[in-house]
């Protein structure tokens, strides 16, 4: 009776230590999600910070003409490098099968970033005539092939979910920038002459800090035959168009208010919208921190992690979207004079419209990562075909009623909630879709099943 007593004792006392290692194994998890979000979010808000501050240093110590040219060239050289980057980064993020070998994602980003800086450098041709701009379209390219290495480096970092490093690596891409643009504007005067060395300083620092870390991680390989490129732009060729015309819904408003009216009109909007990346920020880091387990979920056929992780981000969206609107209501004049300086807050109307419509297009963002995640490129299509054409046809529309400024801000809503709606469709028609093939599973297994207990 004792022997019995003392074998259910133990009994109970494995249970007892199996549900508490379950129960650590749980805690260790959702901390370790909390922590690869903080360092992706700290590293991206970091990075944005920096990013306003060299807005800041040309609205303070230059002219808006200049924050207009900076802007232009920003708004030229990203569509190019969005396409031939083919959003290599969240494919090998979230290549949790690996189904292409490494050397073939970088490589091939290599190459496909000097096809784009010549592409840029063809641009700034037509802009010969205005040597400045011309001279700054080059350099931002420059600045945004190193960039664009970098950038798959950090996927290479995230499938490992090196997520402190490729922060780290933000933070001081962010702070050096800043450092550099800033203090080469005071002393020289000339954007171009600042813009030169801000691209030197993102050479540097690929070649000292991200590409020694990444050659750390086992595995790692940049070189590869042709042959594995062609499997990885068959794969990736939607999603390169697809965040070139993401790219293209932020700066088809910027090429129409230059041409529309002036280089100053496009600094003051260019300046206001930048306000808005604080909460593209937040959205960027989440779902790049959720990406790598979202993918293992699906790949797993678990619905139920799926579910989970998007209802809180949508819970962080949501909480982030209300927030900011009642501190732009309140504090929004005060923030632009105090950012840029005075004349800027006769702008605050537009400001209202343009967060309103970045909170709304970060919901079709956080879909935009779970359909990545799912593997669903082409349909991605399909959506930023359409927030392009939406946001064309609205500007233009705009500009042709003799209406002022603040129209942009009334477009971005408008193609913000378009792109909502055409990627809740799609993502609603793919969990539909998976739903049947799971189902059609289960009737397949269950009487082969049930067919050998009968035979036991």
């Amino acid at each position: 009776m004792e022997s019995q007593t003392e074998g259910i004792s133990r009994v109970r006392t494995r249970q007892m230590q199996r549900d508490q290692a379950r129960l650590s194994k749980l805690a260790h998890k959702q901390k370790s999600v909390f922590r690869l979000f903080s360092w992706t979010l700290l590293g991206n808000v970091v990075y944005a910070a920096c990013q306003l501050g060299m807005l800041v240093v040309l609205a303070r110590m230059g002219s808006v003409k200049d924050v207009g040219l900076f802007s232009l060239a920003l708004a030229i050289s990203a569509p190019v490098f969005m396409l031939a980057n083919l959003q290599l980064r969240g494919v090998i993020a979230t290549d949790a099968s690996k189904h292409h070998p490494t050397g073939a994602y970088i490589s091939l980003r290599i190459v496909s970033s000097c096809m784009a800086l010549l592409v840029v450098a063809g641009f700034a041709a037509v802009y010969l005539p205005d040597r400045t701009a011309a001279l700054a379209i080059i350099l931002m390219g420059s600045a945004k092939f190193f960039e664009a290495i970098s950038d798959v480096l950090y996927g290479w970092w995230q499938q490992h979910e090196k997520m402190d490093w490729s922060g780290s690596s933000l933070m001081m891409r962010g702070i050096v920038s800043l450092v550099v643009f800033g203090g080469t504007y005071y002393y020289a005067g000339e954007l171009a002459t600042a813009l030169a060395a801000y691209a030197g300083s993102w050479m540097l620092l690929l070649m000292l800090y991200d590409w020694p870390r990444a050659a750390r991680l086992k595995g790692f390989k940049w070189r590869s035959s042709p042959v594995q490129w062609w499997g990885l732009i068959k794969q990736c060729w939607p999603l390169g168009i697809v965040m070139m015309l993401v790219s293209l819904q932020a700066n088809v408003p910027r090429y129409l208010i230059a041409d529309a009216y002036g280089h100053e009109a496009l600094g003051y909007y260019s300046a206001l919208l930048y306000v808005t990346v604080a909460i593209t920020t937040v959205v960027s880091s989440l779902g790049q921190s959720v990406s790598p387990r979202l993918s293992r979920a699906w790949a797993q056929h678990d619905e139920g992690t799926v579910k989970s992780v998007l209802n809180k981000s949508m819970y962080v969206i949501s909480g982030m979207g209300v927030a900011a609107m009642i501190i732009i209501a309140v504090a929004g004049k005060w923030m632009l004079s105090l950012l840029y300086g005075s004349g800027y807050d006769a702008y605050y109307d537009l400001l209202i419209l343009l967060v309103l419509g970045a909170v709304i297009g970060c919901v079709a963002s956080l879909f935009g990562f779970a359909l990545t995640a799912a593997r669903v490129f082409k349909a991605q299509l399909i959506i930023n075909a359409a927030g392009v054409g939406v946001t064309l046809a609205a500007q233009y529309l705009f500009i042709q009623l003799g209406m002022s400024l603040i129209s942009a801000g009334y477009a971005m809503i408008i193609v913000s909630v378009t792109n909502m709606l055409f990627a809740y469709l799609i993502w609603n028609h793919r969990i539909r879709q998976w739903r049947l093939v799971q189902a059609e599973e289960k009737t397949v297994t269950l009487p082969l099943f049930m067919l050998g207990r009968e035979r036991g």
